[in-house]
């Protein structure tokens, strides 16, 4: 009668499992094939129902030949199914042939030739209907084990090569698989005259559900608890209730003295009893368990709460949160990007190793790519292993480049933090130091995780802006004050350099008349020269004055220049202060070079700063004998792209201490060096004249003890650069 009730069980659970499979998105050809093998094994078991709850011989007959025609096909899907699994079904695509052809040949034999199949039925031990094999018969029993080997060989070598998910995934279908071909064996030994209770007919359920439950989903909790709560569930809700009817038939004649006619009633509540109150203990078992994961997650984002209300700036929260990220969580490397709003690009802002290096130090992700498109989209941590299962699972090409983009920078897991729909940050994790499998609870940790360091983040960031809120306060507060000495002392300059340029012009005169003589020699001749030099420039430094006065106003007048003419100009203005021949000084200009727009007063006061600065770095160097052989050597290069002349110039001096590097644009900061000698303006300042006078861009970039090199961008005149790029592909 077992067998009947197995029979049932298996009919339903292939049902079930077939609808769970065929109406789950994506589908996919795996699941098709298992909802083929659940199909077939629910009908093995209709007929199995069939054929021990027959009351006739012709019945029995007909529904034990039903029933083993359905499960020939049982093992051909499998070994299709275990070939699509491993990723070996093109190699493997001939054994497929031969067993489908196989297949078909035994199933059309059995039909039109049954006594081949099952000649007969036959009574052993309690069963009065058993199948008696014939030759068909034992070419599907060859069949079955050489499918089952395979596939087993096949899965334990997929295995053996993968991790992580799939590898949980295996060990469910091996218990599965395993209890599948026990009970296939032991169900067929009394075929074959071996008197063994086929009780393993109870296996295909575990098979079909277990390998239905590991389509359905990828993250599956650890096989060592999934086996102890199955057992549990059995034992406490299965085993102990029936003791009352086990202990009951020994103790009827006590029974029926107490409860007479009723006496099944006791042993009844007794087990309803039993089965309600082993109910309550698995819920407070599970629940104990859930609340101690739970305890273990919390402590572990309240070491990093801890840790991160220590940091204020963006600087530090980084930094910190992938050193927390690294020992807490222990993964071999952590990295946290930044969107920027301006570029709409993830920009890497701080990095950890613990243990080998994969290279996550790609710079960037980009908002549009593959990858940053499909992390947007995702409001749940993004796990390497499970987009790389269903990019081959599911034939799906977005998915696989999606995982190759994961491999390139080195992702195990990415953590997208958000903040309502905005994603101010990634972070990618790297694999784990000691391999596990992913569970269910271990995401929710992280999405908690990945919520709370996004609050820290986005904290941080505001803490920056109101920071440069304050400072940009207080720097405007300077400039006010700079702005109103200005306007006293550009008064007082102007008034001395209008007195200068009267009486260097009645010099020049008078020079001028002198040169007329036929005595005139080269001295007066450079006597006049020089003093027309220095009207230019004292035109000049009234022209910066003015600079000073308005460098925040926006409505000067502008007009495109030579740009070859503000260098020369400049280094020209430098050489009356230094001297050029103790430097090699060499300038790389094309000749047909577009014009700049802008202020030439202010653009030439901003490059005669840069040369002089530089002049000085390489006098330092020369003079504290730093490097044997220092040959000082400074260049200027021009070059155009993009509709801005690009103006650099470089030196080999003593370059800028890495500590100072952020603080050169800001006002009134100097170091001793520059001090000693100045800067003119000052960086501040030129920065403003190139920025925001002239809508241009300023850079410095330095490595100490080697130099450093100073990039201008300035627009040129309209149409200049496009003509002078068409020239020069042509050239070329």
């Amino acid at each position: 009668m077992y067998l009947a009730v197995t029979g049932l069980i298996t009919f339903l659970v292939g049902v079930v499992c077939v609808a769970i499979l065929l109406f789950s998105r994506p589908l996919n050809r795996l699941k098709v094939l298992w909802a083929m093998i659940c199909f077939f094994g629910g009908l093995w078991g209709l007929g199995f129902f069939i054929t021990y709850t027959a009351t006739s011989y012709e019945v029995a007959y007909r529904g034990l030949n039903f029933c083993n025609h359905m499960v020939l096909f049982v093992p051909l899907f499998l070994l299709h199914f275990s070939l699509a699994f491993s990723g070996e079904e093109k190699r493997g695509y001939r054994e497929l042939i031969a067993s489908y052809l196989l297949v078909i040949g035994i199933f059309a034999g059995a039909i039109i030739f049954p006594q081949l199949f099952i000649p007969r039925l036959k009574h052993i031990m309690n069963f009065a209907y058993y199948p008696v094999p014939g030759p068909l018969y034992h070419v599907f029993m060859a069949f079955c084990i050489f499918a089952y080997g395979r596939s087993f060989f096949t899965l334990f070598r997929e295995y053996q090569r993968t991790v992580s998910l799939r590898r949980q995934q295996l060990k469910y279908f091996f218990l599965g698989l395993g209890a599948m071909f026990l009970g296939a064996i032991q169900t067929v030994m009394p075929v074959y005259d071996i008197k063994i209770e086929p009780i393993g007919a109870f296996a295909p359920p575990i098979l079909l559900g277990l390998t239905t439950l590991i389509l359905s989903k990828y993250y599956l909790p650890d096989l060592k608890v999934f086996v102890l709560r199955g057992f549990l569930i059995v034992v406490i809700c299965g085993a102990i209730p029936a003791l009352p009817f086990t202990v009951g038939a020994n103790w009827m004649p006590l029974w029926k003295a107490w409860l007479g006619e009723l006496w099944w009633a006791g042993p009844l509540t007794a087990a309803i009893a039993m089965s309600c109150g082993g109910t309550l203990l698995i819920r407070y078992i599970f629940d104990q368990e859930a609340k101690g994961i739970s305890l273990v997650s919390q402590k572990a984002l309240l070491r990093i709460a801890f840790g991160l209300g220590r940091v204020k700036t963006i600087n530090g929260i980084s930094d910190l949160i992938v050193r927390l990220l690294v020992w807490s969580l222990k993964v071999n490397s952590a990295a946290l990007y930044l969107y920027n709003d301006g570029d709409r690009v993830f920009r890497l802002k701080s990095w950890r190793y613990r243990g080998k290096d994969t290279g996550t130090t790609l710079r960037t992700l980009a908002g549009d790519s593959v990858l940053g498109r499909f992390v947007s989209a995702s409001a749940s941590p993004v796990v390497g292993d499970e987009i790389k299962l269903r990019a081959r699972d599911e034939y799906d090409v977005a998915l696989k480049l999606v995982g190759e983009e994961l491999d390139s920078y080195g992702a195990d897991i990415i953590l997208p933090c958000r903040a309502g729909k905005r994603l101010p940050a990634v972070i990618i994790l790297g694999a784990p130091l000691v391999p596990k499998a992913i569970e269910p609870a271990y995401l929710v940790f992280l999405s908690l995780l990945a919520n709370q360091l996004t609050l820290a983040i986005e904290n941080a960031s505001s803490y920056d802006d109101l920071r440069r809120a304050q400072e940009h306060l207080a720097e405007s507060e300077k400039m006010v004050t700079i702005g109103n000495l200005a306007g006293g002392l550009s008064h007082q300059l102007n008034n001395r350099f209008t007195t200068l340029l009267f009486l260097s012009r009645s010099l020049e005169a008078v020079i001028s008349r002198a040169c007329q003589s036929p005595l005139v020699d080269e001295e007066q001749v450079k006597a006049r020269s020089v003093f027309r030099k220095m009207e230019d420039n004292i035109d000049s430094s009234r022209e910066v004055l003015r600079g000073i006065l308005n460098y925040s106003a926006e409505n000067e007048e502008y007009e495109p220049f030579d740009a070859r003419h503000l260098i020369e100009s400049s280094v020209e203005l430098v050489g009356f202060k230094v001297r050029l021949d103790e430097f090699a000084f060499n300038v790389d200009i094309a000749e047909d070079c577009p014009k700049v727009v802008g202020n030439f007063a202010q653009l030439q006061e901003v490059l005669f700063n840069i040369i002089d600065n530089a002049y000085h770095s390489m006098m330092e160097k020369k003079k504290l004998k730093l490097v044997n052989d220092y040959s000082p050597a400074m260049t200027v290069r021009v070059r155009v792209a993009g509709g801005s002349i690009y103006i650099a110039i470089a030196d080999n001096g003593m370059g800028i201490r890495p500590e100072n590097m952020r603080k050169l644009f800001t006002p009134f900061f100097s170091t001793k060096a520059m001090t000693k000698k100045g800067y003119g303006l000052g960086l501040y300042v030129m920065k403003q004249i190139v920025e925001r006078n002239h809508r241009g861009r300023i850079e410095l970039r330095s490595e100490y003890l080697k130099g450093a090199e100073v990039e201008i961008a300035l627009p040129v005149q309209s149409g200049a650069a496009a003509s002078y790029e068409a020239e020069a592909s042509l050239r070329r």
